[in-house]
């Protein structure tokens, strides 16, 4: 860290030397580096030197056909394979502590907030809430055992103002819930179409799969295991949108291609296409385009936010980049034969023993990342955070207990971490802030992954790390304990930041 940033003011001393006689006379007090770190300013900088190291940003253009593959690696006895070069970026590389959430279920769902302030999670049943004020150390806020729940909690969300949260299961049913207790209020909406299809038994259900906020959090859309799209309207209270067959099999992933303009949403489903929609006129029930390659179901889908790139994660074992640019016409889905790789096969209890295939003749996708496991459930897949990696990296849970990370940038660079007892990790987040890394597991706990010189600092040092950093104060005073209280009254809390920041 500290080499990186005596690099960095080099670079800075170099750009004020180039400067002409004029400008340092007009410039005058700003003509040498400033004497206080500025934690914002220096990871901007990072990231430009990164990127004058790596080249060009069309750098992803010519990685284009290439195919990963980590097949080869071999783990180490800590279970973590380093790469010089990517540990080296503010990225987490070692299992810093884990906690157990839930020791009588496995652990489905966890994700920081937009702001990263709070850490839910949930098993099979129950929903709980951290308190994510020093990621290094979270504490537990509350629990609340969810309802309607049919096997298992299968996806959460929040608004971007950390107001609500909303889950689903595998019925017709949705749960919000005010995310800063959990217990304030909790609405059920009935999205069936009939009594009929609301009284589903478990072995012939019609559930929601995934389910989304949209920016400004007035609607809700959803996807199920009977090819539904529906988008609920909070304000009007019922649904704006119920539109059955828009795929061959289970939708099991949607995502918005910009969250603040909720008009370009995307599909994932078992017939293995990715389908994209728009809002606007997606009660015709005809797709705008598509994205054709993978050859067995799509278990995840996320968008880098710039509405141009997206990321899927799919039952062929394979993490694939695309380019909005380049989908696919909805015509070709007639041309799209032979996908499937792997006759009758089912990733909840089978392996996946085939042979790599050809790249298929539709496949646009821009990189094709391999060596993770994609089995025993729909493992989550993410673009790494806008702050403090400049979405460099795109990372994924696997069945072989690890998080795996692989570098869009280059095309090359590859990391996995895990803990000593790895188990199956659905789903992974990284802190929008600081380089930590939080995954469920099936065994029951949450495993934080940090970087290498993070986990030794005392707790009150790892707390003024996340300060520099991130440049913020954690969650309201209402989740603090009285020593946090007191620690922010005498370390770095202003009478008048206090006041603006817990009005």
């Amino acid at each position: 860290m500290q080499r990186i940033q005596e690099v960095l003011f080099g670079i800075r001393e170099s750009k004020y030397k180039k400067k002409s006689s004029h400008q340092i006379l007009k410039n005058n007090s700003t003509s040498e580096a400033p004497d206080t770190f500025n934690a914002l300013e220096f990871l901007n900088e990072l990231e430009e030197y990164k990127m004058s190291e790596v080249g060009p940003a069309n750098s992803l253009v010519s990685h284009a056909d290439r195919n990963l593959k980590t097949d080869s690696v071999n783990k180490s006895s800590k279970g973590i394979l380093q790469d010089p070069e990517i540990t080296s970026q503010h990225v987490p590389n070692q299992l810093s502590y884990k906690f157990i959430f839930d020791a009588n279920s496995r652990v489905y769902g966890g994700r920081f907030t937009q702001n990263g302030k709070l850490y839910y999670c949930s098993s099979q049943d129950i929903i709980g809430i951290y308190d994510a004020y020093d990621p290094y150390d979270m504490k537990k806020i509350k629990t609340v055992k969810a309802l309607d729940v049919n096997w298992t909690i299968t996806s959460m969300d929040t608004t971007e103002d950390e107001e609500r949260l909303v889950y689903s299961s595998a019925t017709p049913y949705l749960h919000i819930l005010d995310l800063q207790t959990l217990c304030k209020f909790h609405a059920k909406i009935d999205l069936s179409d009939s009594q009929e299809e609301a009284e589903m038994s478990y072995l012939n259900y019609a559930g929601v799969f995934n389910c989304k906020f949209s920016g400004d959090g007035s609607e809700i859309v959803c996807v199920t295991n009977t090819a539904k799209i529906i988008v609920y309207d909070l304000n009007k209270e019922e649904k704006v949108c119920n539109i059955p067959n828009t795929h061959l099999d289970d939708i099991n992933t949607v995502c918005f291609a910009n969250r603040n303009n909720s008009n370009i949403l995307f599909t994932g489903s078992d017939d293995y296409i990715i389908k994209a929609w728009d809002r606007r006129i997606i009660e015709s029930n005809k797709p705008i385009g598509c994205f054709i390659g993978h050859r067995e179901g799509v278990t995840s889908i996320d968008s880098r936010g710039d509405e141009r790139y997206v990321a899927s994660n799919g039952k062929d074992q394979q993490l694939k980049l695309w380019d909005i640019r380049k989908m696919n016409d909805i015509s070709d889905l007639k041309k799209a034969t032979g996908l499937g790789a792997m006759e009758n096969f089912d990733y909840r209890w089978m392996d996946y023993t085939y042979k790599p295939l050809d790249r298929h003749k539709l496949d646009n996708s821009v990189m094709t990342f391999r060596g993770h496991t994609i089995l025993q459930t729909l493992i989550r897949c993410y673009f790494s955070p806008q702050e403090n990696t400049g979405q460099r990296y795109i990372y994924s849970g696997s069945a072989d207990g690890c998080v795996y990370i692989f570098d869009i940038m280059t095309g090359e660079n590859k990391t996995y971490i895990s803990n000593e007892t790895a188990n199956c990790i659905r789903d992974v987040s990284w802190h929008p802030k600081v380089p930590v890394i939080a995954a469920t597991s099936f065994s029951g706990d949450i495993s934080v992954f940090t970087e290498d010189d993070s986990k030794p600092l005392p707790k009150r040092n790892c707390r003024r790390k996340c300060r520099e950093i991130s440049g913020y104060y954690g969650t309201s005073r209402e989740f603090s304990s009285e020593e946090e209280e007191f620690d922010e009254q005498n370390e770095v809390l202003s009478e008048l930041y206090s006041e603006s920041l817990y009005s």
